[in-house]
Order: C-alpha cells, then sequence, then structure tokens
C-alpha cells in the first residue's frame, strides 16, 4: 500500500500531461514486457478494433479457422467472398508442424498445400521461395517446376523457374526464364528489378 500512495498524486496528475492516444482513438493501449535473460523486451501496441461498421468481430477476429470455400471474411472492404486459400492454412500448418518437431507430417500438408485446387501460381512460388531460403534448392526448384506444368506462361511461374535454376547453378535456363518474365513484368518497379537480375545472370552471376 505504501507504493500506491507513493504513485497515486502522479496518477491523479498525469491527465494534465501530454497524452499519447491512439490514431484512431478507438484502439486500447497495450504493453508487453518480457525478460529473455539479462535483457528486458517492451512492445508497446494498440488493439485492433473489433467492429467494423455494423461486423462485431469480438471473439473472432484471433484463433479462428479460415472457413473452406468463399465466405464473408470482411477484411477491410477488400473483398466480400473471400476465398479459401491453401497459402493462408496448410502451409501455416506445415510450418507449426516442422516447427515442433513432426517433419513428416509437415512434408505431407506442404505438399497438398501447392497442389491443392484453391492454390494460387503466387502461392506455389511463395513456396519454392520458402525452401530456398532454407537452403532445399532441388527441393525448390521441384516445386517451380510443378507451378509451371500447372499454370504454364504465368508471370509468377516464370520468376519462379528463374531463381530455381539459378540457384542450382543453371545460369542459361535461368536467363531464359528471366527475359520471358521480364517481358511479362505486370509493372514498372517489377521490371526494372527483372532488368536487374537478368543483367546478373548474363554475367554469370547469382542472384540469391
Amino acid at each position: 500500500m505504501t507504493s500506491l500512495r507513493f504513485f497515486l498524486p502522479w496518477l491523479i496528475a498525469a491527465p494534465a500531461l501530454a497524452l499519447s492516444l491512439p490514431p484512431s482513438g478507438e484502439n486500447q493501449r497495450s504493453t508487453a514486457v518480457q525478460q529473455i535473460g539479462p535483457v528486458t523486451a517492451t512492445i508497446e501496441y494498440s488493439g485492433p478494433r473489433v467492429t467494423r461498421g455494423k461486423v462485431d468481430r469480438r471473439g473472432k477476429i484471433w484463433g479462428q479457422l479460415v472457413p473452406y470455400g468463399l465466405a464473408e471474411l470482411d477484411f477491410n472492404g477488400a473483398c466480400k467472398k473471400c476465398p479459401w486459400r491453401a497459402g493462408a492454412t496448410l502451409m501455416t500448418l506445415s510450418r507449426a508442424q516442422a516447427a515442433s518437431g513432426r517433419a513428416a507430417e509437415a512434408e505431407k500438408t506442404f505438399d497438398k498445400a501447392i497442389a491443392h485446387p484453391t492454390a494460387r501460381p503466387i502461392d506455389v512460388h511463395q513456396a519454392g521461395r520458402r525452401l530456398q531460403a532454407e537452403g532445399k534448392k532441388d527441393a525448390a526448384l521441384k516445386v517451380f517446376q510443378a507451378n509451371a506444368a500447372r499454370f504454364p506462361g504465368q508471370w509468377p511461374v516464370r520468376v519462379g523457374l528463374m531463381r530455381g535454376y539459378a540457384a542450382v547453378g543453371d545460369f542459361k535456363k535461368a536467363l531464359d526464364e528471366g527475359r520471358l518474365a521480364r517481358e511479362q513484368a505486370p509493372d514498372a518497379p517489377n521490371r526494372k528489378n527483372l532488368e536487374r537480375l537478368v543483367g546478373l545472370l548474363e554475367q554469370g552471376k547469382d542472384i540469391d
């Protein structure tokens, strides 16, 4: 009680000072503190609003599975009928299984994710990039090749093949795919980046 009485005047006077409020004025300000060895890590954040218009998401925005098929998810108004995606579920499950030491289960789940009917070319491409980041170059190339067989000629597919072939040292095939991807680039920033990567491949240099 002594410490409480000691700080009570400060707490009462605090509102007279300049207040720092969340931008919307509706999000609850919170702080999380974790001691990691000799270091104290402090994270300050504002909790998200759980109501948007007439949609009340209290108790629904954490720990809930994304429903299969098309559903009224109302993600910031981005889409009303949002599709279930392999990248948002099975691939996440695969990573969780791998992290918990269940490698065999993780591999099976991963295979289901990239072959699932809802998987898009970009989902499979990102799965291949994840394997590359883990140093699994041959496995990544197989994923990129499977993507090309399923979605032939699409831009993310060609980018994946370029990176996959380059990673295993086949710069000629990587250059062929990179040039085709450059012609298909959807915007100027991607085209500029592909021009840079193609330039490196022309010099026989790795792009990762």
